[in-house]
């Protein structure tokens, strides 16, 4: 009996020390120090952009947080911030980890602030932007790239902001907040999206759901509304081959509204033989269209 005993404390004593020496071969690897310097590196090989972190921690158990990241603009960040973000959560399956997948059970993502300037002609090119990213997977003949998928559940972006720079002017889109249930990378992507959106006297919210159909390089928006203008619609943003993108969209909204947002946007000038023929309150623009017209 007193044998068992004694095997039975040399096996708890064992795992014992197989789970310290875990802990303490985990923490070494996963010190906060190198997964800042790593996720730097990885920043500026994918973006060719200078990043700051202020602190990552990934325990044992898969939980991750990261606290305070920004990335300088081109040219560093003297040329001021393309983005920051306030923190990120999430719960990582260490398994999946090993094998050179990324599988979580959530990820919040609080306070994201991007700075786009597409002002003087400039284009935004989403190939230049995705044939960065590309870079982080494994292609087919395993000689490049860091990790294989991405499948992430329950996905929460809050508190993010968007300023936009065009030549008329600068858009602020405030207060997003966006949801989804699954991201698979090689997959379609869908949730919903909410913010507030200012430009000059406008100020209002507006809300879509959304689906990125990855195998036809389009954005698809539906059950758009802002509520405050009496607007309803969808449409669709294509990723076309040249690296441009195209609007298709049919939206719903109230004349006299109409008419406010395009005299701050367009100019106090503005005027359309729409608004001169006396039709319903409630008019539909689209695009492509040979005419928009009034909604009966």
């Amino acid at each position: 009996m007193k044998n068992i005993f004694v095997i039975f404390l040399l096996i708890i004593a064992f795992f014992l020390f197989v789970f310290c020496a875990y802990f303490a071969v985990f923490k070494i690897y996963f010190a906060s120090s190198k997964l800042v310097s790593k996720t730097e590196r990885i920043v500026r090989m994918t973006f060719q952009r200078e990043s700051r972190i202020g602190k990552i921690n990934f325990s044992p158990f898969g939980k991750f947080n990261l606290d305070s990241f920004e990335m300088a603009k081109r040219g560093g960040f003297k040329n001021g911030l393309q983005i920051s973000v306030k923190s990120v959560n999430s719960k990582i399956a260490l398994a999946k980890l090993l094998k050179r997948e990324l599988r979580a059970d959530f990820l919040n993502i609080d306070g994201i602030e991007l700075n786009l300037d597409y002002s003087s002609k400039k284009k935004f090119d989403h190939l230049s932007f995705f044939s960065n990213v590309k870079y982080l997977f494994i292609n087919k003949s395993a000689k490049q790239g860091l990790i294989k998928n991405i499948e992430i559940t329950n996905i929460i972006f809050s508190s993010g902001t968007l300023k936009l720079k065009l030549d008329g002017g600068e858009f602020v889109f405030s207060d997003i907040v966006l949801r989804s249930s699954r991201f698979d990378v090689f997959g379609e992507f869908s949730g919903n999206i909410s913010f507030k959106i200012s430009f000059k006297k406008i100020l209002t919210d507006v809300s879509f759901d959304f689906t990125y159909d990855k195998e036809n390089s389009v954005i698809k928006i539906n059950n758009l509304v802002c509520a405050d203008y009496g607007a309803y619609g969808d449409g669709k943003i294509l990723l076309l081959d040249d690296g441009s993108v195209s609007l298709e969209y049919a939206v719903k909204i109230n004349k006299g509204k109409y008419f406010d947002i395009m005299g701050v946007v367009v100019g106090a000038d503005f005027s359309s033989p729409l608004f001169q023929s006396g039709l319903a309150d409630d008019i539909i623009i689209a695009y492509p269209s040979t005419q928009n017209s009034a909604a009966q």
